[in-house]
């Protein structure tokens, strides 16, 4: 059972355990639902769900390698919303594992129905805002270091932390298109 908005669709039933003696559980009792699309363009989409899903935690990882407290991009501004892509992240991982245990034709609850559709689509949405304020922080960084406001040196972890941080950008962007592609509908009981 869930969160509070799910807990409607469970009901208290009495369930004989392995021993026979009846136990009181929560029983799902309502809706199921599958994939509205089938075949390889469901393949497809869960393929690049999971392929997009990859990427952004090995770029999310390649920029906190590339990190160094002594180049132009570490600034505050530029580390701060790195890092608060985490949490957003690991809801989309999530999400991806749910897309890979949820094949065709198998049917989910209202909960995983919406842990994979939805999700996908608001830690993309919180993925590109917050690293797109990192990409800006970047770009806030180079303009300050060409005007020479800022002292700090151009180093080779700075060039692979901004790759990585337009990579990561990239991925949660990409993964949009593919998740309406996931969309599932009601089937009777």
């Amino acid at each position: 059972m869930g969160f509070k908005k799910y807990v409607s669709e469970y009901r208290l039933e009495n369930v004989p355990n392995k021993k026979g003696k009846l136990v009181t559980k929560a029983v799902y009792k309502g809706d199921y639902f599958v994939y509205r699309c089938g075949g390889e363009e469901l393949k497809r989409a869960r393929t690049s769900v999971v392929a997009c899903c990859a990427v952004a935690v090995l770029s999310f990882i390649t920029a906190l390698v590339f990190y160094r407290n002594t180049g132009f991009t570490s600034q505050y501004y530029t580390l701060i919303p790195l890092l608060a892509c985490f949490l957003p992240l690991l809801y989309f991982v999530i999400a991806a594992y749910n897309v890979i245990v949820t094949g065709e034709g198998k049917k989910v609850d209202h909960e995983h129905k919406d842990g994979i559709h939805d999700r996908i689509a608001k830690c993309s949405l919180g993925i590109i805002i917050l690293d797109g304020l990192n990409i800006f922080g970047i770009l806030l960084a180079a303009i300050l270091k060409a005007t020479h406001l800022e002292n700090r040196p151009f180093t080779f972890f700075d060039g692979g932390f901004m790759i990585a941080s337009v990579a990561l950008l990239a991925a949660a962007a990409l993964a949009i298109e593919p998740r309406k592609k996931l969309e599932m509908v009601k089937i009777a009981g």
